[in-house]
């Protein structure tokens, strides 16, 4: 398994896993048309 430290590496994958001792709320925002996604932070 790869592990990226950098910050603004990009990850592309259908499955993300990850482990963060923080997470934010959910938040919904627009990616096109009227298609929605959510986003979090982990910190």
């Amino acid at each position: 398994m790869t592990t990226y430290t950098e910050e603004g590496t990009t990850i592309k994958g259908n499955i993300l896993v990850v482990e963060a001792r923080k997470i934010s709320d959910a938040k919904v925002i627009n990616k096109s048309g009227r298609h929605k996604t959510q986003q979090i932070i982990l910190r």
